[in-house]
């Protein structure tokens, strides 16, 4: 995962530790019920300088969630089954990645980071794109990824790479089991 605070931690002239100092640059906090189980909700982090951090949590595709993140600067999405898992996604009501996508298209985010993939595939969810404009191309993240807001234009580039080694050491470790890659 990203780690909001680490995100946020980049405010000008803050430290994020609490809530206090967070009042001084947030312009504003909004969480917004999302379709996943009771009072599940996703959070809408806008700061004084412009920028816009949407943070889905687990959901299922939301219209609300899509409106909510209208013009986000950084859409994280999960994006727990790959794209042809819409049955399984919906009986446990979470996104693939195609649907995560979709949200972001439809919400214009600038930047669009997939995270929270089920444990079962390894390496990158399939049909992602790696290629093409930057804006279509996601950034993947997985347990105690860090990103800077500077760095965003830049992101996408990385996805064609990080697939490319998780790839070679999913094919790696089906090698040494004894299974042809």
């Amino acid at each position: 995962m990203l780690g909001v605070t680490g995100l946020l931690a980049h405010a000008k002239n803050a430290v994020v530790v609490g809530p206090k100092q967070c009042c001084a640059w947030l312009a504003q906090a909004v969480p917004v019920p999302v379709a996943h189980c009771h009072d599940a909700h996703a959070l809408v982090l806008e700061h004084n300088d412009g920028w816009k951090l949407v943070y889905s949590g687990d959901t299922q595709p939301c219209a609300r969630l899509a409106a909510a993140a209208s013009g986000a600067t950084l859409l994280i999405h999960e994006a727990t089954f790959e794209p042809d898992l819409v049955d399984q996604a919906r009986k446990k009501r979470h996104s693939t990645s195609a649907e995560a996508l979709e949200t972001s298209r439809a919400s214009g985010a600038f930047r669009t980071v997939l995270t929270h993939f089920s444990q079962r595939y390894p390496g990158v969810p399939g049909g992602l794109p790696t290629t093409g404009g930057l804006h279509e191309v996601p950034i993947v993240a997985f347990d105690g990824t860090r990103v800077r807001f500077g760095d965003l234009p830049a992101l996408p580039l990385t996805t064609p790479l990080i697939a490319a080694a998780l790839d070679s050491t999913a094919a790696r470790e089906k090698a040494v089991d004894g299974v042809e890659a």
